[in-house]
């Protein structure tokens, strides 16, 4: 897959398709995924969002896309947005940082058959709240205002920026 592939899935419009949707506890986590689906180039994509957070350290946290692959058993991690911890980019330029951090899709990773997502880069966001909205709107999510109330987010939170940048 090219690069330029996987930065047309990253932000192309994308429409929740999940009718329900909560989280619940598993492994001392709160977990949930939910469905999404987009057209690109004609063709129907589909993608899960998937969400955990610690029960106890309300910063080690992870909302995820995932790009599902027809016919296979792969699947790809476009994106991740995590809560901190330290961090290495080990197969790339090397840089370490402990902090929020946002990791994407490369091809090169791809064609080094190492973790699609690995390399990450330091995040705009300090809660999982903030987390959840910047990766709503920064993948381009159309219609997830009315899944933000199963995080205690209301519309109005997220007009008024309670959940801010650094």
């Amino acid at each position: 897959m090219k690069q330029s592939e996987i930065d047309s899935l990253i932000i192309c419009p994308k429409i929740i398709t999940s009718k329900r949707f909560s989280l619940r506890i598993l492994d001392r986590s709160f977990h949930g995924i939910m469905e999404a689906e987009s057209f690109v180039d004609g063709k129907l994509v589909k993608f899960k969002v998937f969400f955990r957070q610690s029960v106890k350290l309300e910063e080690k946290f992870s909302v995820g896309l995932k790009l599902l692959i027809d016919d296979t058993d792969e699947d790809i991690n476009l994106a991740r947005y995590n809560g901190i911890h330290t961090h290495t980019n080990k197969h790339s330029d090397g840089s370490i940082f402990d902090t929020f951090h946002k990791h994407f899709a490369t091809e090169l990773a791809i064609l080094k058959g190492i973790k699609a997502e690995h390399n990450a880069i330091p995040a705009n966001y300090i809660t999982f709240k903030g987390a959840i909205i910047k990766f709503f709107k920064e993948l381009n999510f159309e219609n997830y205002q009315p899944f933000l109330k199963h995080f205690d987010i209301s519309q109005q939170d997220e007009t008024l920026n309670l959940f801010p940048d650094f």
